[in-house]
Parts: structure tokens; sequence; C-alpha cells
């Protein structure tokens, strides 16, 4: 099976569909939902990919509109799905498998995607303030909060790893962690205070030191998607900080 990625951020247009007696959604002005995608092709085209509602409102989805161009700005794909009405809770996401017959024989490799994804907008805020964390999709709860230091986000590495599927482990006599994630086998050494961490045995250097807080080591949120090559998204939105982390190349071989 043929796979290729795209770009998996690109923009949303938020729709104001929500209509109720004597009350109408409030407007947001960050992103409420994104699309992560990947074109796949063999018998079969298609994309697979996850909507994730990123805001602090429940989202009904109702249908996506999907444009992929080629690397020439070529249209290859500008087409309507249908959801139905998928409840998203805040954090929470959406996997979906689309059929595209339209893309066989067509160049991916540096393919383009536009999305916008049609819903209604839940009325009722959820409040709430400081971090949060979603893994995949889902919120992790680490017990130790991600920490701003120097104007870099910190967090915690062991909870986020093993939420990725990666084993851990700590030598307390040299203060290195060691953490091997099977799927794509990469292993990862780090020592505590230091600016670098080891890749498979090539150095790839840090943002900022990692530290120790509260027994925990916690390094910059870049060293994540350094380390495991996933996506890694920091969010700020009033009170609330979100820390999202998509290992795409996982999850699209569900």
């Amino acid at each position: 099976m043929k796979k290729f990625w795209i770009s998996v951020l690109s923009f949303v247009f938020v729709l104001s569909l929500f209509q109720a007696p004597a009350t109408k959604a409030a407007t947001v002005s960050y992103v409420d939902a994104e699309v992560y995608a990947d074109i796949y092709g063999n018998s079969e085209y298609g994309l697979k990919g996850f909507i994730i509602n990123r805001g602090n409102r429940l989202l009904i989805v109702k249908s996506a509109d999907i444009k992929i161009s080629d690397a020439n700005n070529n249209i290859m794909l500008n087409k309507s799905y249908a959801f139905g009405e998928i409840e998203l809770s805040p954090g929470e996401y959406h996997y979906f498998d689309l059929k595209a017959p339209e893309l066989q024989d067509r160049q991916f490799e540096m393919a383009k995607l536009e999305y916008r994804v049609n819903h209604i907008q839940g009325i009722t805020p959820i409040n709430k303030s400081g971090t949060f964390v979603y893994v995949n999709g889902k919120k992790i709860s680490p017990d130790v909060a991600p920490a701003i230091i120097n104007s870099r986000v910190l967090v915690p590495m062991r909870s986020i790893f093993e939420a990725l599927g990666a084993t851990v482990s700590w030598d307390s006599t040299t203060n290195m962690i060691t953490s091997y994630k099977e799927d794509i086998d990469v292993t990862i050494k780090h020592k505590i205070g230091q600016n670098y961490m080891l890749v498979n045995g090539q150095k790839v250097t840090l943002d900022v030191s990692s530290q120790s807080i509260k027994g925990r080591t916690m390094v910059p949120v870049r060293a994540i998607a350094n380390a495991f090559f996933v996506n890694v998204e920091y969010v700020q939105q009033d009170k609330v900080n979100y820390i999202t982390v998509m290992d795409l190349y996982s999850l699209a071989r569900k």
C-alpha cells in the first residue's frame, strides 16, 4: 500500500449552524476543529485521518469539504463528505476513512490539503483554565503538570512517551533515560540536564535543557516531535493551554 503524507494543518472555516429559541452560538476567535489526513492508494484510494475538537464547546460535526491540490496547484479532489452528526467533546477526535477514487494515478508527494469542517457548535462553554494534554485525541493527566520556563513549554517525558506506546526506563546511577518505540524501531537516550537527546544514536538539540521537577523529567514540547516523529501543537486560548500530540503513523495503521 502506497502512503503519502500531506500537509496536516491547513485552515478551518467555522460555520455558525447552531439555532435555538432565544439563543445562538457564541462566536469564538480560535480554531475549533482541526483535520489531520493521510492519502493512501493501491487497489483503492482515499484519505485516512482525524477531526479533532480543539475548542471548549461541544461540536456536532455534520460534514467536511476536502480539497487536495498537487504541487502545481492543480485540483485533484474537491468533495464534500457527510458524517451525519458526530458529537465531539473538547479534545476528542473522530477517525475517518474516506474513499476517493479521483486520486488514482495522481502524484501526491507535494500535495496540499485544504478543508472546511461544517458543524453545529454547542452554546454551553466548558469553563476551565490551565494546561490540557491530549495524545492521539485522548486526554491524559500527568502527575506533574506542564510548565513554562524561560518562554519554553516543558512537558513530562515519561507520561507522554508512554501514552505514545513507548517504554521508558531510568538509570539512577547515570541519570540516563532510555525510551524505545517498537513500531518505528526508535530508541531515545537522554540525560537529565542536557540540551540534547540521542535518537537512534544521532544527536538532536533541544530548545532548552531538560529539568527535574517534582521527581519527573521535563523536556521542551518540541522534543516529543523530534523524538518519535509525531505532530505536536501548542495553542494558548484565554486561560487555557492545549498541547496536542498526534502519532499519525501509528494511528493510520488502525
